[in-house]
């Protein structure tokens, strides 16, 4: 028999998916799940390789996904230092 992904496994409710803050939440109990784990490691993956949409991801979702947000300025940032350190290894070396 298929699962529906679509029903509450509490209450049998519909649930509401919020896909611009990666949100699932059920009306009948109030209960957030959990956001899928690859969409995590995709905002990171793109705020690693291409910085700008990192900043970009940060300032569009800070304030309805702040976590995810998070992540995204904090890869974009990591990628900056590391292009910064193998640019000056490149350059003196």
């Amino acid at each position: 028999m298929p699962v529906n992904k679509n029903i509450c496994d509490k209450c049998g409710e519909v649930l509401e998916i919020d896909f611009r803050a990666f949100r699932i939440t059920c009306p009948g109990c109030i209960k957030r799940r959990k956001r899928n784990e690859s969409y995590i490691k995709l905002v990171r993956v793109i705020s690693f390789f291409c910085f700008p949409i990192g900043f970009l991801i940060y300032f569009i979702w800070k304030d309805t996904n702040p976590k995810l947000a998070k992540q995204a300025l904090i890869f974009a940032a990591i990628s900056i230092s590391f292009i910064i350190f193998m640019q000056y290894l490149l350059t003196n070396y």
